[in-house]
């Protein structure tokens, strides 16, 4: 579990109200990592590197003559190897635009961006593989707060956990009944305002 994860959980249990006297603090750190997996998947923003494979489709690209595509983690570590294909040719991939990549790699917000267009012709058309995420140590101070908050949560309300389903926009979404409409809130802002959907 990254160093300043550890620090931050530490740093709650000190200042634990005295009606929690002595949290566990092995069973806090379980629930810390059910509260990473929860921001990861909602946020898109993982803590500790992690190699991962990915099938998109062409037809499911972003913007509007379906330049853009977003990987499920970011930011993107440029300094691995990252590859794509797109209807099985292997593409050029370069977060330098002065090289005239295939594929412009947007690392810090996980986006690939092809000047013509994805090919839509087949559905699950593109394969990309790449490290994504944060590094432990460097991972932000609010991701950090984020992962924290959510799991002292899920820790408080152990014994009452559940399932609902919540709509916002249309769209809807699993949520842990241990999240306060609050930490909701704040799990579907960090969805939408981390990584913008419009880019230059």
């Amino acid at each position: 579990m990254a160093a300043a994860l550890v620090a931050s959980i530490d740093r709650l249990l000190a200042a634990a109200p005295s009606a929690t006297a002595n949290p566990d603090k092995t069973l806090l750190l379980a629930k810390a990592a059910e509260a990473q997996a929860i921001v990861e998947r909602e946020c898109g923003r993982a803590i500790g590197l992690d190699a991962r494979v990915e099938r998109h489709s062409g037809a499911k690209a972003a913007g509007r003559d379906k330049t853009h595509l977003y990987l499920a983690a970011f930011p993107v570590d440029a300094t691995q190897t990252v590859t794509v294909s797109e209807d099985g040719s292997q593409l050029s991939v370069s977060d330098d635009p002065a090289t005239s990549p295939d594929v412009l790699l947007l690392a810090d917000r996980g986006v690939l961006v092809r000047a013509g267009g994805w090919s839509d012709a087949t559905p699950a058309n593109i394969l990309v593989s790449y490290v994504g995420g944060y590094d432990e140590d460097t991972a932000p101070a609010d991701l950090s707060f984020l992962v924290t908050a959510v799991a002292w949560r899920l820790y408080q309300l152990r014994a009452t956990l559940g399932v609902k389903t919540a709509g916002r926009g249309g769209g809807t979404a699993t949520w842990d009944n241990a999240l306060t409409p609050m930490e909701s809130a704040a799990l579907w802002g960090c969805r939408a305002s981390l990584r913008p959907r419009t880019l230059a």
